[in-house]
């Protein structure tokens, strides 16, 4: 699959994969086969790491909940959004990297929770891929920093 032509594509190709996906942790091999087009080599490391992490304590701990078992990694909330809009990205930076705005809702008109988190892309070979998703949440609870910040912590070796 051609990689995105514009930094909204990338934005927008990502979360149509996520939601039908239905994607909750982090991506089993296949799924981040599936999400790879859209992703940036770093971000596909770290996810990937993340599973193997996961599969590793699921099978030393077999009663214990392993680390990115479940929520959505790619959002504020944990529940992962209902819907997303794209909004006008921003001008690139100095270092390419262009900051696209996504307006996410979760549950109901009347009650819906909504939220604007900042994806992050870059110019990768052919075209545009997502480097990493600054969560913009901000209640109690919600994923904090970014994405790319959440992986590297949690991979880091415990000293």
């Amino acid at each position: 699959m051609p990689r995105a032509s514009t930094p909204a594509a990338a934005v927008t190709g990502l979360y149509d994969s996520l939601v039908a996906l239905g994607l909750r942790g982090a991506p089993r091999a296949e799924q981040l086969a599936q999400l790879s087009p859209w992703l940036g080599a770093e971000l596909t490391d770290l996810l990937r790491r993340a599973r193997e992490l996961h599969d590793t304590a699921a099978r030393e701990a077999p009663g214990e909940k392993p680390p990115f078992n479940d929520g959505d990694l790619f959002s504020s909330l944990f529940e992962g959004p209902s819907s997303f809009t794209v909004l006008e990205p921003a001008a690139p930076a100095a270092d390419g990297r262009q900051r696209v705005p996504v307006r996410f809702s979760y549950g109901t008109a009347a009650d819906a929770t909504t939220w604007t988190d900042q994806v992050v892309v870059r110019r990768e070979g052919d075209g545009y891929v997502v480097v990493d998703v600054g969560y913009g949440g901000d209640w109690d609870f919600a994923n904090r920093s970014s994405l790319v910040t959440a992986l590297q912590s949690a991979l880091a070796p415990v000293r």
